[in-house]
């Protein structure tokens, strides 16, 4: 139960509009062909896939700034691109749903793209476009230089990091000191099983198998996996750790205190956690000064949402997840383009207004898990939705 719900809905509903946070991470572009499947290739035994539609849309880090924006913060977020087609592309959609990209152009490595082709609603092939390794010295200067720039009323900073190099332990230093001296919190998504290099942060979010290969123990056994996440607590100074246990729900833990939100979702499609929405709300609760175990409940119940099976709730929290639905390139018309990029007018604003619908739809459910009404629906149905594997933060 949330105590002080009234205070909180408040909150959300009054305050978060006017946050502004921070996101640095790896930002790439997602790709989708959309078709569908009616042989077998003469030339080798694959299928062919006949082409109906293409779409696009931020993907990695920019996921992140879009579940923020979806929550009705203002979000910005620097990475590492190429100067190429594929970042005006990932600009463009950012800037259509009201995000401020602030990319450093690395020389001779390509914005980072995934190109998904899909058969009906079966994916059928990825096709990865990047390039791993060390950026120049002088890159990483330029982006730490941006990041520092834009700190000052900065409400909160997200480090999301996929391992493609933008967040080295140098950079996560740079960014963690300067952002903490400021008072400003700092929540990391982590995928480097070395924790190390975001010592000093705020709280870090690994999910149980991020953390069970960070600590080097079985993720089976709960218990010595969380008495050693508060020994490192201790070690890393962080103030928490907020740990995504899939099914088993989502634990805080401090040396000698844990809370534990159990899993809200009646009917799961997919326990890996819904990673880039959970920091998202999680980020937002701290920007917004709520206590950790608030931040944690609200944060629950918006995985819920993400993983619970469509149907398991009020009417009005379907409602909400139908309206949300126009985010899903297969329900986006003909063209199945990202807002702002070949999308009408109204279409676009609606995408704008998106960070609305999405409150209001963690609002509902909030207020149904307070007393006691089970919160999991979903917002992307796997029958409509084959790219929901990355909403639910499966790493590319």
């Amino acid at each position: 139960m949330i105590e002080q719900l009234h205070e909180v809905i408040q909150e959300i509903e009054q305050k978060w509009s006017a946050k502004r946070l921070l996101v640095v991470g790896d930002v790439m572009l997602d790709k989708y062909i959309w078709g569908e499947v009616g042989r077998i290739s003469p030339e080798a035994p694959v299928p062919v896939v006949h082409a109906t539609h293409q779409s696009h849309q931020p993907g990695g880090a920019a996921n992140v700034a879009m579940n923020l924006s979806r929550l009705g913060a203002h979000a910005e977020v620097i990475g590492f691109t190429g100067g190429d087609e594929d970042e005006r592309l990932l600009a463009e959609g950012l800037r259509a749903n009201g995000i401020s990209p602030e990319f450093v152009v690395s020389e001779g490595f390509p914005t980072i793209t995934k190109q998904r082709i899909l058969g009906g609603r079966q994916q059928m092939l990825r096709l990865d476009s990047e390039r791993l390794g060390a950026r120049s010295e002088d890159d990483y200067d330029r982006l730490v230089k941006s990041v520092l720039a834009h700190l000052p009323g900065c409400d909160a900073v997200v480090l999301s990091d996929y391992a493609k190099g933008v967040l080295t332990a140098k950079v996560c230093q740079a960014v963690i000191q300067a952002a903490r001296g400021r008072g400003i919190p700092v929540l990391v998504d982590p995928k480097s099983a070395d924790f190390t290099r975001y010592r000093g942060a705020t709280t870090i979010c690994p999910n149980l198998g991020e953390l069970s290969t960070a600590l080097h123990l079985d993720g089976r056994e709960l218990k010595p996996l969380l008495d050693a996440a508060e020994a490192l607590v201790a070690d890393l100074d962080l103030e928490f750790l907020t740990a995504t246990l899939g099914e088993k729900g989502i634990a805080l833990v401090r040396p000698g205190n844990r809370f534990m939100a159990p899993a809200l979702a009646r009917m799961v499609f997919d326990v890996s956690g819904a990673g880039d929405t959970v920091i998202a709300v999680l980020a937002l609760c701290m920007a917004s000064g709520l206590k950790p175990e608030t931040a944690v409940e609200l944060a629950n119940i918006a995985a819920g949402i993400v993983v619970g099976k469509v149907g398991t709730v009020g009417g009005e929290v379907r409602a909400a997840g139908r309206a949300c639905s126009g985010d899903c390139p297969a329900r986006r018309g003909q063209s199945g383009d990202a807002p702002g990029v070949g999308a009408s007018s109204g279409a676009v604003e609606g995408q704008r207004r998106a960070g609305g619908v999405h409150q209001r739809l963690l609002r509902s459910a909030a207020r149904r898990a307070h007393h006691g009404i089970g919160a999991g629906t979903s917002l992307w149905r796997p029958a409509d939705c084959s790219h929901q594997q990355r909403r639910l933060g499966a790493r590319p």
